[in-house]
C-alpha cells in the first residue's frame, strides 16, 4: 500500500465524522440558517487536500447515518432539502478553487501559446538575420575576390602598357635612325652632283687637251 494513501484515508475518516456532526447540527437548527459552517467545512476539506468526490461520499454517508433520525423520504419536512443546501454550501470553496485552477490553467495555456508564438517569431527573425549575415559574408567574399582580380588585371594592364610604350619607343628610334640615314644619303648625293661629275670628265692640261 502506498504510504501517502494511509494519511489521506485517515484525513477522510476524520472529516467524515466532522461532516456528520456539522450536518446533524445544521438539520437540528430551527428557522433559516446561513451556510457559514458548511463553507468553513468545505475550506477545511480543501486545505486538507480533499476533492469534490470525497465530500460527496462524506455527504452520502452522513445522510445514511442520519436517516433513522430524520425522515428524508418525507419531502414535506424539508430535511432532505436542508441537507442538500448544506452540501451545496460545503462544495462552494472547492468549486471556486476548481474554477480558479481552470482559469489559471487557461491563462497559462494562453501564456504558453503566446510564448510559443513569440519563440516562432524570434526563430524566424534569427533565421532572417542568419540569412542576412550569410549574404553579407558571401558579398564580402565576392568583393574581395573581385578586388583581387582587379588588382591582378591592373598589374597585367600596367605590364602591357609598359610593353606597348617600349615597343613604340623602339619603333620611334628605328624610324629616327632610318630618317637620319636617308637624310645623310641625300646630303652626300647633293655634294657630289652634276658639276662634280663634269669636272671629272674635263681633260687635264698636261694631257694636251684644250680648254674651252
Amino acid at each position: 500500500m502506498n504510504n501517502k494513501s494511509v494519511p489521506m484515508k485517515s484525513v477522510r475518516t476524520r472529516f467524515s465524522a466532522r461532516y456528520l456532526v456539522a450536518l446533524r447540527a445544521h438539520l437540528g437548527q430551527k428557522g433559516p440558517v446561513n451556510g457559514n459552517n458548511a463553507r468553513d467545512l468545505g475550506c477545511a476539506s480543501l486545505a486538507s487536500g480533499l476533492a469534490t468526490l470525497d465530500l460527496a461520499l462524506m455527504h452520502e454517508e452522513a445522510v445514511i447515518a442520519l436517516a433513522s433520525s430524520y425522515d428524508f423520504a418525507n419531502s414535506r419536512n424539508g430535511s432532505l432539502k436542508r441537507a442538500s443546501r448544506f452540501f451545496i454550501q460545503a462544495l462552494l470553496p472547492l468549486e471556486v478553487a476548481q474554477r480558479t485552477t481552470r482559469e489559471t490553467n487557461q491563462h497559462l495555456q494562453r501564456h504558453a501559446a503566446a510564448l510559443a508564438k513569440g519563440n516562432r517569431r524570434l526563430q524566424r527573425e534569427i533565421t532572417r538575420r542568419q540569412a542576412g549575415e550569410t549574404a553579407i559574408r558571401q558579398g564580402k567574399e565576392r568583393y574581395q575576390k573581385l578586388f583581387f582580380e582587379s588588382q591582378v588585371m591592373q598589374k597585367k594592364l600596367r605590364y602591357m602598357t609598359r610593353q606597348i610604350i617600349m615597343a613604340q619607343e623602339e619603333e620611334r628610334k628605328e624610324i629616327s635612325r632610318e630618317l637620319h640615314d636617308e637624310v645623310d644619303g641625300l646630303g652626300q648625293g647633293r655634294l657630289g652632283g652634276p658639276a662634280h661629275a663634269q669636272g671629272k670628265n674635263r681633260p687635264h692640261p698636261a694631257a694636251g687637251g684644250k680648254i674651252g
